[in-house]
């Protein structure tokens, strides 16, 4: 590491300046040295207001600098592989978003190229920290819920309406990583991986409900989908249904997952967890992560799993969700889509 400090390199001026940067600044023993963005204008701006000495529009020349030990990417997806390859090639660890590449071929490649180089390699995947998941998880492995027999997931969100002239264009082109199986399946897959094991086969639906969307370029036609079902069958026997939505036209209840095992059932809504289910389940008391005035659910969960990260660099140890679970996450979207296209089910391909 160049320094006692860890110096963090932030790529996206987007997610990067709105949730990493911070999450960085309220890490003790970490900070930002840099901000690169692709508006040189805009980048220098919002380095000044985040107190981030530099600002670059180039990834290469964010990359070299000495005081930057940990490259957060945090760029639209299809920047990603050109970001963490300049990254990995000057020995730099490395923090990406989701979702992780366009496709498996790339995220296999980055991955390799991660190990290749001995660094420390992260998705950026915060919703393992729920406290209901994490719970959820532990009751599971005490085996509370007996033999996992299905699982089913939804979720109504109005994000592609209510956003409207505030999104990239990006976000609506499935050419370049939009749309919400990424945005928000890539989150839901990676939970079910680590909840219920791997995923063996998908049936999926992708949907586009907003057809034309104003962007912050103005409008422009989707070719990205705002909504998905997906049907899961797990390597351990189980079946999984996940319905997710940005297009609806109020939002819904809280998202919603029913666990159901021979031996019993939780549930988990929005950020509760319950014994049955909310109605006339027992709910479960769980300690919420400590919270920073102003912060949102996403910039608690980003900020605590900064601290981990910053602390595994530290102590040069492995930690999950990493560059695989991304390459593996990346196989089930890529199935969903082939399934979705084709209609029928695509078993995920193993890539050993």
């Amino acid at each position: 590491m160049a320094s006692a400090e860890l110096g963090v390199g932030v790529i996206g001026t987007g997610v990067g300046a709105r949730v990493h940067a911070p999450a960085v600044a309220n890490t003790p023993g970490a900070r930002v040295v840099a901000l690169c963005g692709g508006d040189a204008e805009r980048t220098g701006a919002l380095a000044r207001k985040l107190g981030v000495p530099r600002a670059t529009g180039d990834v290469h020349e964010l990359v070299a600098m000495p005081e930057v030990d940990l490259v957060c990417v945090a760029s639209p997806p299809h920047l990603h592989h050109a970001a963490v390859t300049a990254a990995l090639a000057a020995g730099k660890h490395v923090v990406c978003e989701k979702p992780f590449a366009l496709d498996a071929g790339q995220a296999r490649e980055m991955l390799e190229l991660a190990r290749a180089r001995g660094v420390r390699h992260v998705m950026n995947h915060e919703f393992r920290l729920s406290p209901a998941l994490v719970e959820l998880r532990r009751r599971m492995a005490a085996g509370e819920l007996g033999t996992l027999q299905q699982v089913v997931y939804t979720g109504a969100g109005t994000f592609a309406r209510t956003q409207q002239g505030r999104l990239g264009d990006w976000w609506f082109d499935a050419a370049r990583g939009g749309g919400w199986l990424g945005a928000a399946g890539s989150h839901r897959i990676d939970s079910f991986r680590w909840l219920f094991g791997e995923i063996e086969a998908v049936a999926a639906t992708l949907e586009t409900r907003v057809r034309h969307p104003t962007t912050r370029d103005g409008p422009v036609e989707a070719t990205a989908d705002d909504g998905f079902t997906l049907l899961m069958r797990f390597a351990g026997g189980a079946t999984g249904c996940c319905v997710s939505t940005a297009a609806a036209g109020a939002a819904g209840p809280p998202d919603r997952m029913v666990v159901m095992g021979d031996a019993g059932t939780l549930t988990v809504e929005g950020e509760r967890l319950f014994a049955g289910g909310p109605d006339g389940g027992r709910e479960i008391a769980l300690k919420a992560l400590q919270a920073l005035p102003g912060e949102d659910r996403v910039q608690t969960l980003v900020r605590h799993w900064m601290g981990a990260i910053v602390e595994a660099v530290r102590d040069d140890a492995p930690l999950r969700p990493d560059f695989e679970d991304g390459w593996r996450c990346q196989l089930v979207m890529d199935a969903a889509r082939e399934a979705a296209r084709d209609g029928r089910w695509v078993r995920i391909a193993d890539g050993g």
